[in-house]
């Protein structure tokens, strides 16, 4: 069969067919480089098959391969440019900070040979949890805790766990190197309610036994805890005992701490006290008349929180330390109190220098069981204060975003000089002063490298040289594009200065001795009032970064 063509056709189509061509010899022809190489594990140099290699340039772009069963990849058409290399497989993991990671450049064309890709291999913990009389205990919880520093305080956050199977066995994977507190909590409250969940009258049948939570190596004493250290491919192993105890219970009231008067329908929790973290507290049942009963508790140190909103809006709270007996603890008074009101000035020294229209005053929590930040904003010419503070509790307090070199220099609670980092109310009204001073000190300079290079996005401290680490005092800033830095509103004083390459931050806050023998090699700087330094901090390198 033939078929034909109009005239008025034949130009339109020949134009198509060799855009079409052109389209093909251009996916063909697509220009860039051939990037091959292998992928090996970093402790022990075997080769690992079928891992997928990653590319990632500083645009957004990637260009992504996967190794073959030898650990050999290759990657075609990689465009020119400064690629960061990483790969993927099950069991091992890249790492993470910028100086360990691998950069390669890639040319416009030819090959790119013999790029070394180190993997690091995943570590697991592994175990045995079993009861006094040797039966497998199942369902009990490991965890895994490290070490974390946020809002203004230091804390314990479960970096892994697992559950126990019915051999009593466990298994954490993946875990990554550092540092860690290991332990195990069985709840064997919430297992008796479990078995019962087809009983009609479940509470009646309350938990016979319990356990403390224990931590590695065999205490239920988180001060005698030991920190385990996993490195790179480590099988790490332990096997833990886990007491059963007759279950007590633990009987009180919750009052209105100014009037004395009960509180109806109180919300009450028990903490384990020597766990920081990790273990869900036990809710309590309470009544309208504000008694509240906690069973299923073994015996031991526990913190008792409260609350209840009253008078509208208003949120009462409180807490308390017990410690339970074998027979359990009766009569115990949680008295709830509303935050109280806090009132005072700002006082500006030199107000023409320092230019000052207005203060951010943000108070951190710094003790009990609560934590979080609150901010109230202080206007002049009055720069009148008007907050709300629990009473009892610790607070730290910064002023925020002072214009030039200004800084706070002084705090009074009710007439008496107290510490920036421990405010405390106790009064209904509580008289409080703040003096913000515009002579503080200027520091600034630049992070280099032993061969005079920038280092950018460096982290770096400027510590209070007074024997310990308080980590809400220390003044911190970035580095920029081209290593320099800035300090400005210092307080006068001594201080311990230091530049970090790569570091965790959080982690690093969190560790007060780790911080401080490392701070004691830090460049030492006398700051005064008014002062301008130009310093050079000494570097620590990301490979001896904690």
């Amino acid at each position: 069969m033939n078929f034909s063509v109009p005239p008025c056709l034949r130009g339109e189509l020949v134009f198509a067919f060799l855009v079409l061509l052109s389209g093909v010899a251009l996916a063909q022809e697509t220009p860039g480089a051939l990037v091959e190489g292998t992928v090996v594990n970093a402790v022990n140099g075997r080769q690992i098959p079928r891992a997928m290699v990653i590319l990632r340039d500083f645009n957004g772009g990637s260009s992504v391969g996967r190794a073959d069963d030898t650990g050999h990849f290759q990657i075609k058409n990689v465009p020119a440019g400064v690629y960061v290399v990483s790969a993927d497989r099950p069991g091992f993991y890249t790492e993470k900070r910028k100086q360990r990671q691998l950069t390669i450049s890639v040319p416009a064309d030819g090959v790119l040979g013999n790029v070394l890709i180190k993997l690091m291999p995943q570590s697991a913990i592994t175990g045995h949890v079993a009861d006094e009389h040797s039966d497998a205990v199942q369902y009990a919880e490991v965890m895994l805790l490290g070490w974390e520093f946020h809002s203004g305080r230091r804390m314990l956050r479960k970096k892994g766990s697992a559950f126990t199977n019915d051999l009593g066995d466990y298994r954490i994977f993946p875990v990554q190197t550092g540092k860690y507190f290991l332990m195990v909590s069985y709840n064997a409250r919430a297992e008796w309610q479990r078995a019962l969940t087809s009983a009609s009258a479940g509470d009646v049948h309350r938990s016979d036994l319990a356990s403390a939570p224990v931590f590695y190596p065999g205490t239920s004493d988180f001060r005698e805890a030991q920190v385990i250290s996993v490195r790179p491919g480590d099988e790490f192993e332990n096997d833990f005992l886990v007491l059963m105890r007759p279950a007590v219970s633990v009987h009180g009231r919750v009052v209105n701490g100014l009037t004395g008067q009960p509180v109806p329908h109180p919300v009450v929790t028990a903490s384990w006290s020597p766990v920081p973290a990790g273990v869900e507290p036990v809710v309590a049942k309470a009544r309208d008349d504000g008694d509240f009963e906690i069973w299923g508790l073994p015996p031991g140190p526990f913190t008792l929180t409260s609350s209840s909103p009253e008078e509208g809006s208003s949120s009462y709270t409180g807490e308390t330390q017990i410690e339970v007996s074998g027979l359990g603890l009766n009569n115990v008074e949680i008295a709830v109190l509303p935050d109280f009101d806090v009132t005072g000035h700002v006082r500006i020294e030199d107000v023409e220098k320092a230019s000052i229209r207005r203060v951010s005053l943000v108070f951190t929590i710094m003790s009990g069981q609560s934590t979080g930040s609150s901010a109230i904003n202080v206007a002049g010419p009055e720069f009148l204060v008007a907050a709300r503070l629990h009473p009892e509790t610790h607070y730290s307090v910064k002023a925020a975003n002072l214009p030039g070199n200004s800084y706070l220099k002084t705090v009074k609670v009710a007439g008496n000089d107290v510490p920036a980092n421990d405010i405390v109310v106790h009064g209904r009204q509580t008289e409080i002063e703040f003096t913000i001073s515009p002579n503080g000190g200027n520091v600034d300079g630049a992070v280099l490298t032993s061969r005079n290079e920038p280092v950018v996005n460096s982290l770096v401290m400027l510590i209070p040289d007074d024997g310990i680490i308080d980590p809400s005092a220390i003044l911190q800033v970035r580095s920029d594009s081209n290593g320099k830095f800035n300090f400005r509103g210092v307080a006068p004083g001594s201080y311990r200065m230091l530049a970090w390459e790569e570091v965790n931050q959080q982690e690093l806050l969190a560790q007060a001795d780790t911080l401080k023998s490392f701070a004691d090699q830090g460049d030492m700087l006398k700051v005064e009032e008014s002062g301008r330094y130009t310093v050079y901090p000494k570097l620590i390198p990301a490979e001896s970064a904690p």
